[in-house]
C-alpha cells in the first residue's frame, strides 16, 4: 500500500495539486504544465519496457528501493528548478518510480504472496494511491501557501526518503524469504482459482489479444491525462486552491473506496460485469465534471 501511496499518489494524482502553483511560479502556459504529465508518462512507458531486464539483475526489493530514490530526486528537481525543463526531468524520474516502484514489482510481489484472493489483496494495495490523494491535497495547499513550493517539495523528499528505507527493511520478494508460505484460501476459493487459471491458459490468440491491448490503450488515453489535469482545469475556471484541494481529496476518498470494492467484487463476479460497472461510473463522473459549474458540483463529480 505504501508503494502505491508514494509511487502513484505522489507521482500521478497528488502531484496535480501542484500544477496551478507551478504555473504561477514560472508563468507557464497550460500546455507547458500538461507536458509534465506527458514527460512522466513517456518515461514510465520506457521504464516499463526496460523493467524485465532490470529486475532480472535486481531483486524486487532493491528495485523498488531504487525507484523510491528516483522519487526523492524528482522532488529535489522540483524544489530547485531554475526553469521548466527541470520540471520535465523531475517528471521523468517520477515515471521511473511509477513503473519500477509500483506497476511492475507490486503485482509480482502480490502474486508471490497470494495464491488466492489476489484481486482483494491488489485492491487493498492500490488503495495507497487513494489514501495519498485524500490526505495530501489540503496539506500541500496549506504548506505551499504558507511556506512556499521549495519548502513543500523538500519536506516530501525527506518523507519519501525515510519511507524508502522503511520499505527496504520490510519488503520481501517471497514469503519463503522469512519462513512463511504463500496465502491459500478455502476449498471453494481454490476451485474458483483453478477454473480461472484454466481459462487463462486456454486464452485464444491474436484477435482477443488485440482487443485487450486496444482496450488498455483507449483507457490509458483517457485515464492519465484527465485525472492528472483536473487541478489545472479547475484553476483555469477560477476555482480557489482550497476548493481544488477539497475536490481532489474527495476524489481520493472515492478512489480509495472504489478500489476496495472492485478488488473484492472481482474475486466474486465475472470480469466483464466488473469492468462494465467501472466504466459506467467513469463515464458518468466525466460527464458531471464537464458540466460542473459550481463548487458543489465539482466536489460531487
Amino acid at each position: 500500500m505504501m508503494l502505491f501511496f508514494c509511487g502513484i499518489g505522489f507521482s500521478t494524482t497528488a502531484i496535480s495539486v501542484y500544477f496551478p502553483f507551478l504555473k504561477e511560479h514560472m508563468n507557464l502556459t497550460n500546455t507547458q504544465v500538461s507536458m509534465i504529465t506527458t514527460a512522466r508518462t513517456l518515461s514510465s512507458t520506457i521504464a516499463m519496457l526496460a523493467a524485465g531486464p532490470v529486475f532480472s539483475k535486481l531483486s524486487l526489493r532493491k528495485g523498488t528501493f531504487f525507484a523510491m530514490l528516483c522519487l526523492v530526486a524528482a522532488r529535489l528537481f522540483f524544489a530547485f528548478a531554475p526553469n521548466v525543463w527541470f520540471y520535465y526531468i523531475a517528471a521523468a524520474f517520477m515515471g521511473i518510480t511509477y513503473s519500477w516502484g509500483v506497476m511492475y514489482p507490486v503485482m509480482i510481489i502480490l502474486n508471490n504472496w497470494f495464491r488466492d484472493r489476489y484481486a482483494t489483496a491488489a485492491g487493498i494495495a492500490t488503495c495507497g494511491s487513494g489514501l495519498c490523494t485524500i490526505l495530501m491535497p489540503p496539506v500541500v495547499t496549506h504548506f505551499v501557501e504558507t511556506r512556499g513550493l521549495q519548502f513543500t517539495f523538500l519536506c516530501e523528499a525527506v518523507f519519501v526518503l525515510a519511507l524508502a528505507f522503511a520499505l527496504f527493511l520490510i519488503i520481501r520478494d517471497k514469503p519463503e524469504d522469512i519462513g512463511l508460505t504463500r496465502y491459500t484460501g478455502s476449498g471453494s476459493e481454490k476451485q474458483k482459482n483453478a477454473s480461472a487459471n484454466k481459462e487463462m491458459k486456454s486464452f485464444p490468440g491474436s484477435l482477443e489479444m488485440m482487443m485487450v491491448v486496444g482496450s488498455a490503450l483507449l483507457i490509458g488515453i483517457v485515464a492519465a491525462p484527465s485525472t492528472a489535469n483536473y487541478a489545472i482545469h479547475f484553476s483555469t475556471e477560477g476555482f480557489s486552491s482550497i476548493v481544488i484541494a477539497t475536490a481532489m481529496s474527495i476524489y481520493g476518498l472515492s478512489n480509495f473506496a472504489g478500489k476496495l470494492i472492485i478488488g473484492n467484487v472481482s474475486d466474486r463476479a465475472k470480469t466483464f460485469h466488473v469492468n462494465l460497472m467501472f466504466i459506467g461510473l467513469w463515464v458518468c463522473s466525466s460527464i458531471l465534471t464537464a458540466l460542473a459549474a459550481s463548487e458543489g458540483m465539482i466536489i460531487f463529480a
